[in-house]
């Protein structure tokens, strides 16, 4: 999973990620913020959204954003799309993947091959 750090803005006292079904109307991976705001330190910097985890004090807060493992097309989540180029990576066992198929490698034997798709099928999700 690639992940970046990204900094909120210092000293919003709570902050939470949301998940799948959540109310506010806020996208799956976006960040609600409350609490002392005398700052704008509750302002969430756009794109809200691809984050994983957050965590938050008195005066920090940041996110850390990331794709699932098996989201090769890095949109939150495994689907058809993410299927399209994990085929075209797929060259079996004990050949190397195509340049930029680091990502379909799912087991890390330095190929993409059934392995690879059994682990791929557990991750699958759907479009959301």
């Amino acid at each position: 999973m690639r992940r970046a750090i990204v900094t909120l803005v210092c000293g919003c006292a709570v902050a939470g990620l949301l998940a799948p079904g959540t109310a506010w109307g806020q996208e799956y991976g976006s960040i609600v913020a409350w609490g002392l705001n005398a700052d704008d330190q509750c302002e969430v910097p756009e794109p809200n959204m691809g984050f994983v985890t957050v965590a938050a004090g008195s005066y920090h807060s940041l996110g850390i954003k990331g794709f699932p493992r098996g989201d090769l097309d890095h949109d939150a989540d495994v689907d058809l799309d993410d299927f399209n180029i994990f085929a075209g990576c797929m060259n079996g066992p004990e050949v190397a993947f195509p340049t930029g198929c680091d990502a379909a490698d799912l087991d890390g034997d330095a190929d993409v091959d059934l392995a690879d798709f059994a682990e791929f099928q557990t991750l699958f999700t759907g479009a959301r």
